[in-house]
């Protein structure tokens, strides 16, 4: 089964998308809205059931960009949006623990199990591992048979018709057959032009940060399937955030206040 419309290639990509749209949302909440409101935390809800359904991987970069803001409020001193992340952390676990608790009533409770494996393998077994990632390691790694397939690719991404299918998903090891590692390097360039255009000037804080996240949001899923320039949702949300950090932040001077529908918290 497979998604239709910008999700062609599985449900990993369509629950890395929901990550970002989950912790841009979160921003939104955090920094931008005068109070906390019922209709944004159901939005959360929403995004993160999305989420659920669609792939663990974007459990994964979600959480990192949890960790990543607090470590930011922190450091940075600010205080007011640290404290209103936690306070939205726990509506946040409440609303959750109760949409669990349906869950596990249903007759989709065995996704409970599948979503949470990494964490209970590790309190079973002490372990931070699941069956897809033993699978990953075994046989999903492996580079090209020469040095200068290595170096330069063999112009092959395991995907086009007509040339020979390489048995692994990660975006790493695809982009090496196809270009290299000088390909590789190259690509890397790309996003850190597109970082550094952001941080150089114009976007408040936030801003900068939530690009930084999606990138590394793309770095982090491409150990597990292939998010480099590619047309899904996630290379048009990053696009967004660049247009949005580099000029509408600029215009607001980095204090944009957004308003929505009542029901505050």
């Amino acid at each position: 089964m497979r998604n239709p419309g910008l999700f062609y290639t599985g449900f990993s990509i369509l629950s890395l998308v929901y990550s970002l749209l989950f912790i841009i949302q979160l921003a939104l909440i955090v920094n931008w809205r005068d109070r906390v409101r019922l209709f944004d935390l159901l939005v959360l809800v929403l995004l993160f059931m999305g989420m659920f359904f669609s792939g663990r991987a974007g459990f994964v970069v979600a959480l990192f960009g949890v960790v990543l803001f607090l470590l930011l409020y922190f450091v940075h001193g600010q205080a007011v949006q640290f404290v209103r992340s936690v306070r939205v952390g726990f509506y946040f676990l409440f609303l959750g623990f109760g949409f669990s608790l349906v869950l596990s009533l249903s007759g989709y409770a065995y996704y409970l199990d599948w979503f949470f494996e990494l964490f209970i393998n590790f309190y079973e077994e002490g372990r931070l591992a699941s069956k897809t990632t033993d699978t990953l390691l075994s046989q999903h790694y492996f580079l090209p048979g020469s040095a200068s397939g290595v170096l330069f690719g063999v112009a092959n991404f395991g995907r086009q018709y007509g040339l020979e299918y390489i048995p692994s998903d990660v975006g790493y090891v695809l982009f090496i057959h196809g270009l290299g590692v000088v390909g590789l390097v190259f690509s890397f360039g790309f996003f850190l032009l597109l970082s550094f255009l952001v941080f150089s000037k114009g976007a408040c804080l936030t801003m900068r940060w939530l690009f930084l996240f999606v990138v590394l949001g793309i770095l982090i899923g491409s150990f597990k399937d292939y998010y480099f320039l590619s047309h899904m949702g996630y290379t048009q949300i990053l696009f967004l955030l660049f247009f949005a950090a580099r000029f509408i932040g600029e215009r607001a001077g980095g204090t944009m206040k957004i308003t929505g529908p009542r029901g505050a918290l």
